[in-house]
């Protein structure tokens, strides 16, 4: 996607394993933020439902969706915390995970634009690595 900053993905444990379930490197375009779990005294972590978009229709001419997965950020050694909306569950309009100066750092903003309905923010720790389990959350 151009214009969009280059991904860390592929520098994360799990990151490889992601994007060749997918195909190429998702932004997490239009999934659920289902959970965000932090600690001061340990890890913590964000729970995504995602998919891939198809450029299929099915007969009332919506995208069909595949590849369902819930994708799980771990994050270790938490250094920064910037939520918003906290208690709102939302949309993702998409997901950058970048190199930040003391580790990486996992950011989103809500379909709706900075400031819409829905927890949206950015958090950084030394250490995020990234598993999955395809399905969608009832199946995960």
């Amino acid at each position: 996607m151009s214009g969009l900053p280059p991904s860390a993905l592929p520098d994360i444990p799990g990151g490889a394993e992601l994007i060749a379930w997918y195909g190429f490197t998702p932004y997490f375009h239009d999934g659920l933020v289902l959970s965000v779990r932090l600690a001061s005294d340990g890890p913590g972590e964000i729970r995504i439902h995602t998919w891939r978009i198809t450029d299929r229709t099915d007969e009332r001419g919506y995208f069909i969706l595949d590849k369902h997965a819930v994708v799980t950020f771990s994050l270790e050694d938490i250094r920064a915390v910037d939520l918003r909306n906290f208690n709102e569950p939302t949309a993702i309009h998409y997901l950058f995970l970048t190199v930040a100066e003391d580790g990486f750092e996992i950011r989103w903003d809500n379909v709706c634009g900075t400031g819409g309905p829905g927890i949206e923010g950015s958090v950084i720790a030394r250490r995020i690595s990234v598993s999955f389990t395809p399905g969608t959350p009832s199946d995960a």
